[in-house]
């Protein structure tokens, strides 16, 4: 059961890591692209091209919004997933202490009636 928490934690963490490395990239690109809106209006550029970049930039922010909303979601994933692992380790451990009480009763029925 740890085995498999440990691989998907894992799993988690590196698709966060990649979610994040496309995150970066994507904030990026928006700033490249509003420097070359700058360096356009600055230069009272065709505005058919001022057009063209305001629209990759929304389409970049819209992607952008998606890859934080995913990495969002994997984060909370990761922490119900440890949540459960949590409470799943407490029950275990109950469970144990719950088998070594009725360990003892049974040993000290089996001792008396030696």
């Amino acid at each position: 059961m740890e085995a498999m928490f440990n691989r998907t934690q894992d799993f988690v963490g590196g698709f966060s890591a990649q979610l994040e490395a496309e995150l970066d990239a994507a904030e990026a690109r928006i700033q490249q692209l509003e420097e070359e809106l700058r360096e356009q209006n600055a230069g009272r550029g065709r505005p058919t091209t001022v057009q063209t970049v305001q629209a990759e930039l929304a389409e970049v922010r819209q992607e952008l919004g998606q890859v934080k909303k995913e990495n969002r979601q994997l984060r909370k994933k990761e922490e119900e997933s440890q949540d459960e692992m949590l409470r799943m380790r407490m029950r275990i451990a109950a469970l144990e202490r719950e088998s070594e009480g009725k360990d003892a009763v049974l040993k000290m029925l089996t001792e008396g009636k030696n």
